[in-house]
């Protein structure tokens, strides 16, 4: 990513579109001190743009999202590197195989190595199945509150996400019956009765297995997603998209519906709360499950069942999606050359700013890639 990343993070004290005041760790990102400048060698936190208000606002609201989605992207690039390099050391390539420092190809060539051990130490000796959960993510307050901020009536921040979520995303806790999907998660597993997505603990269509795949009814303990339970089996994860009271601390499968027009804010909150809705969404730990032959060691079993739910995990869509969201929010709120020249420092703010996005996505998109290296290798080994 660009040399930006450490200036944008490292003293961001905004006044933001989605919240107040905001500051910064002093420290900034991996200790440095340097503040995010203009042309004038001024800091790009200035407390006064000469713009109007709402321009103002939307401003410092882009730059913070884009200092927050830098640090997120950088933290979900290194978690990809990492599962790909302990993959890939666990399966016998040498701990120095990958030389590059930069992240974006750092995180290519540990997966391109990883995938390749895969191909030579695993899937050439027998098959492998894998069952993973559904990409699932929750949203809802963060964006909700963004918007009531935004548009400067607190009373928009509604707890009524029913309100702007489809039925059957809908997501919470059921204390009746879930005729939907009961959702657990690769570190909360569930009871189930029904179509395991993720891990089996317990049958398979009648045959026993620990945190395997299961392509048929599990029965026992599931670490993921279960359907088509029998109703009269309790939830005892979040259900969605089908309890039969309203669910209690619900949640939002997708992003929400756009905001009532009454709080629609400045011009341009609601594609900017949108994209702080994606970035910030809860995405739980995926549930897997590995079932291999008997050629293949258990202890590589357990190495793809420890590291592989990383590169399955939504995480990195959502923030690529947030990415691409946001260079296209930066481009609605600032064009070149709109501004008059008494405002020149904020415009070459807003043009870094957006060229940091551009790299943003660049490298989340990079990363990805990278994964779906390692995932499509295991694919290969599937009956």
């Amino acid at each position: 990513m660009a040399s930006g990343r450490v200036a944008i993070i490292s003293s961001l004290m905004v006044v933001s579109a989605c919240g107040g005041t905001r500051r910064a760790d002093s420290s900034g990102a991996g200790g440095a001190t340097s503040s995010s400048t203009g042309g004038g060698g001024e800091s790009c936190t200035h407390p006064d743009w000469g713009l109007s208000e709402c321009a103002a606002s939307e401003l410092d609201g882009f730059l913070f999202t884009v200092a927050e989605l830098t640090e997120a992207a950088t933290a979900q690039v290194d978690a990809v590197t990492t599962s790909c390099r302990e993959i890939a050391v666990g399966l016998g390539a040498a701990k120095d195989a990958v030389t590059a420092t930069d992240p974006a190809e750092r995180v290519q060539a540990w997966c391109h190595v990883a995938a390749g051990e895969i191909e030579a130490e695993v899937t050439s000796k027998g098959k492998i199945s894998v069952s993973a959960q559904p990409f699932s993510c929750a949203y809802g307050g963060e964006q909700a509150a963004c918007e009531a901020a935004c548009a400067g009536q607190p009373e928009c921040a509604t707890t009524d996400i029913a309100a702007r979520c489809d039925p059957s995303m809908l997501s919470g806790t059921c204390s009746a019956t879930c005729t939907g999907t009961c959702d657990g998660s690769g570190a909360a597993p569930i009871v189930c009765a029904g179509t395991c997505h993720g891990a089996c603990s317990g049958t398979c269509d009648g045959v026993a297995m620990s945190e395997g795949a299961c392509s048929g009814t599990c029965a026992g303990s599931c670490g993921g997603s279960c359907t088509n339970q029998v109703p009269a089996v309790k939830c005892d994860g979040a259900c969605t998209g089908g309890c039969s009271v309203e669910p209690r601390s619900p949640v939002c499968r997708e992003p929400l519906s756009s905001p009532a027009e009454a709080c629609g804010g400045c011009k341009h909150c609601a594609e900017l709360c949108f994209t702080e809705g994606i970035m910030k969404a809860t995405c739980q730990p995926t549930g897997l499950g590995v079932t291999a032959d008997p050629e293949i060691a258990p202890s590589t079993v357990e190495l793809l069942r420890k590291h592989l739910p990383t590169l399955w995990n939504r995480r990195g869509l959502e923030l690529h999606a947030a990415a691409g969201a946001l260079e296209i929010v930066g481009k609605l709120i600032y064009i070149p050359g709109e501004l008059p020249p008494s405002n020149a420092f904020a415009a070459t703010c807003m043009e870094d700013g957006q060229e940091q996005a551009a790299a943003i996505e660049r490298e989340l998109f990079t990363s990805l890639e990278a994964a779906v290296d390692v995932t499509a290798a295991v694919s290969k080994g599937s009956p």
